[in-house]
């Protein structure tokens, strides 16, 4: 296993393979896709578009995730763990198209 530690590169491949982030020009990945979590400044929140088949991809490269999914009215969440130890949140915001409460009136 690399030394993810003393090769930032390397973790940085990393989060580009396994989570499909993309590097602006500067070498820092792109901010629409991240958040710090003020509440819980040691943890980087992920926001995504589908949660199911990316928690599905990363535990079958062996990515060690927490064992379950939290669902409520903010969407969903899924914490992982980079190669560094690194506590990541993942996110996928709840769908409003999906709310009942978005149901037109009835005429």
């Amino acid at each position: 296993m690399e030394n993810f530690i003393q090769r930032p590169e390397a973790l940085n491949r990393w989060y580009e393979e396994k989570l499909h982030l993309h590097r602006d020009l500067n070498g820092g990945f792109m901010e629409e896709h991240f958040q710090e979590n003020e509440d819980l400044p040691e943890t980087t929140i992920f926001r995504i578009q589908n949660l199911a088949p990316l928690i599905g991809s990363l535990a079958e490269a062996g990515v060690r995730i927490i064992d379950y999914v939290d669902e409520n009215e903010r969407g969903k969440f899924a914490w992982i763990y980079d190669p560094d130890g690194h506590k990541i949140a993942l996110w996928q915001p709840w769908d409003e198209s999906q709310s009942i409460i978005n149901l037109p009136e009835p005429e």
